[in-house]
């Protein structure tokens, strides 16, 4: 019997290896070291976001986001938001403040930003923003700077600031977040950048930013769909077999969903939200459906080479 259940579990695993690109070799092996104790322990204790340490790209990420918001009839002065995700630093709700938003929360899986001092960040960002105006007045342009506060309302957040990441009015981080950990029906934006990809249960996640927001409230998300890092090829995350998916995943923490943008549509419009706005970013080239894995070769013609959305949703007033 046990000659049989190795044999039958060595199948199991044969079955659950689709074609095995070279590329892949890495990224299983690197996740299935995280089954090794000591070198999970190691890595958490060295592992950050990344991405958000840059002050320009914290900027660029907010205005991206107003831009769009912007245009569905959101207004930032006064606003209570929520961002999902802001990793490292907080700095994509620092430069929110500056467009005249009242407080803002900070919800993450992982503590990144625990210790993270704001203030020296939230200096730079007016500096930042301050140097966009006189550009802006410069070549008149009607791009509308993410500073509109004036020098009092600097101070004063700056001097909320210096309180620390919880104990201030302004600022609120929370990690690991919960539904509770945001009263109902307190908020009037929730944003993520290239976050929700990394979610094990989307409707969970989608649920509770409705149960957060006021009716009439948005949701404004950048939501990657590609490989990353995963794969040379934009779409490669999609040629791993399951097995091949839970050794890559090992014990991290978090790992891409590979879900495709429809999942994430269907998801949003089952939790009650209306789609405002939807981008797409078309992916070209690629592998082709039959190097896929088959539970990935039948998508239709938009999940298939949607490689990234912009997604503005709101919920009915």
């Amino acid at each position: 019997m046990r000659r049989v259940g190795s044999r039958s579990l060595l199948m199991a695993a044969t079955e659950g290896i689709a074609v095995l690109h070279s590329w892949k070799v890495r990224n299983i092996l690197t996740g299935t070291l995280t089954f090794i104790p000591p070198l999970n322990a190691w890595r958490a204790r060295h592992s950050t976001s990344g991405g958000t340490l840059s002050l320009s790209y914290c900027y660029s990420v907010w205005r991206r986001h107003l831009q769009l918001l912007l245009e569905a009839g959101f207004r930032p002065e006064g606003a209570c938001i929520a961002e999902l995700g802001p990793g490292d630093t907080i700095g994509v709700g620092l430069a929110a403040l500056l467009s005249g938003v009242r407080q803002y929360s900070g919800l993450d899986l992982v503590p990144f930003a625990h210790g993270f001092d704001p203030v020296p960040f939230f200096d730079e960002l007016c500096r930042i923003a301050e140097e966009e105006g006189k550009r802006g007045e410069a070549t008149r342009s009607d791009a509308q700077p993410v500073r509109i506060l004036s020098r009092d309302d600097i101070v004063r957040i700056r001097t909320e600031l210096e309180r620390g990441m919880k104990a201030g009015s302004v600022l609120n981080y929370c990690a690991p977040w919960h539904r509770a950990s945001i009263p109902a029906g307190s908020l009037d934006l929730v944003l993520s950048q290239s976050v929700l990809q990394y979610s094990d249960c989307m409707p969970d996640v989608y649920q509770s930013m409705f149960h957060w927001l006021r009716p009439g409230g948005y949701a404004s998300h950048r939501i990657d769909c590609s490989a990353g890092y995963l794969s040379p090829h934009w779409n490669g995350h999609w040629a791993y077999s399951d097995f091949e998916w839970r050794l890559t995943r090992g014990r991290r923490e978090f790992l891409m969903n590979r879900e495709p943008i429809g999942v994430h549509l269907k998801t949003a419009e089952a939790a009650g939200f209306q789609v405002v706005i939807l981008k797409r970013d078309v992916g070209e080239g690629g592998l082709p459906p039959s190097a896929l894995c088959p539970k990935f070769q039948n998508l239709d013609a938009v999940d298939s080479t949607t490689r990234g959305a912009n997604l503005v949703l709101r919920r009915p007033a």
